[in-house]
């Protein structure tokens, strides 16, 4: 699922005016350097900033992160100083009522990985997301995927991000529900008979089958067809997000190749 920049627009509208919810100064963003917005927003010093960052050039290491690591900026400051470089509303998790639906849309192990976690619909149906990186297009891409929404992405404390997080399923809930009560275990094979085929169980673990045509399944009736059915939605999911990186990075690379011949991106083959 693509972002619609005009659909987002029209759904930040509505959603700027909850509890815990800031608007940009300008809705299409200051531009320039992040460092720059930091000292405007008046969280450190200019002479501070620009030694940092002659230091930082000379050490190979970005100036925000020497900042936050000598703590002269904390998570917070930063986020906000990203929201406004980028135009997008800045959301205080600690003020702003969740949507709990929306949040368990996506699991932990996605949730830290993105340092994202949806918050809430917007009224057109798009799925508001809180993002420590707005910009990182292969996270906005990913969810929008795996929720099967478009996303409306929103800037957050990467250490308020992590704490609702961590309170996600390891799986997402759709998932727990269908696992909730897992079927035992069949009984061990008679001494010196073969070992019978492997078979899936509600753990994602691999028990032994009855051998033979007509055994009665491990799963419960019924539920080896939902199996089946989850199992293929999310190997179609894993496969859409992958052809969708892969075409952002063939689309990158041709830009390139654009760029240093100086002519038009070869036709694909």
């Amino acid at each position: 699922m693509s972002l619609d920049l005009g659909t987002s627009a029209t759904a930040l509208a509505a959603f700027e005016e909850a509890d815990g919810v800031e608007a940009p100064s300008q809705p299409g963003g200051v531009g320039g350097f992040l460092s720059d917005v930091i000292v405007d927003l008046g969280f450190a010093d200019r002479t501070l900033v620009e030694d940092t960052v002659n230091e930082g050039r000379q050490a190979g290491k970005a100036a925000v992160a020497l900042l936050l690591e000598r703590g002269e900026l904390n998570s917070e400051q930063l986020a906000r100083a990203i929201a406004e470089r980028n135009g997008l509303p800045f959301v205080d998790l600690k003020a702003f009522q969740v949507d709990e639906t929306a949040r368990q849309l996506i699991d932990r192990g996605a949730g830290l990985r993105y340092r994202a976690v949806p918050i809430a619909f917007a009224p057109d149906g798009s799925l508001v997301t809180a993002l420590a990186d707005p910009l990182d297009t292969l996270a906005v891409s990913d969810i929008a995927v795996m929720t099967k929404s478009d996303l409306v992405p929103v800037v957050a404390d990467s250490a308020q991000i992590e704490r609702l997080v961590e309170e996600l399923p390891k799986h997402r809930q759709a998932d727990d529900f269908l696992f909730a009560d897992e079927p035992a275990s069949p009984p061990p094979a008679a001494a010196g008979a073969a070992a019978p085929p492997l078979a899936l169980v509600g753990s994602g673990l691999a028990a032994p089958a009855p051998a033979g045509a007509g055994a009665a399944s491990v799963l419960p009736p019924g539920l080896e067809q939902r199996v089946l059915e989850l199992v293929r939605a999310a190997l179609a999911d894993i496969a859409n997000s992958e052809v969708e990186r892969l075409e952002h990075e063939l689309a990158a690379a041709r830009r390139e190749i654009e760029r240093l011949s100086g002519g038009s991106p070869p036709s694909p083959s």
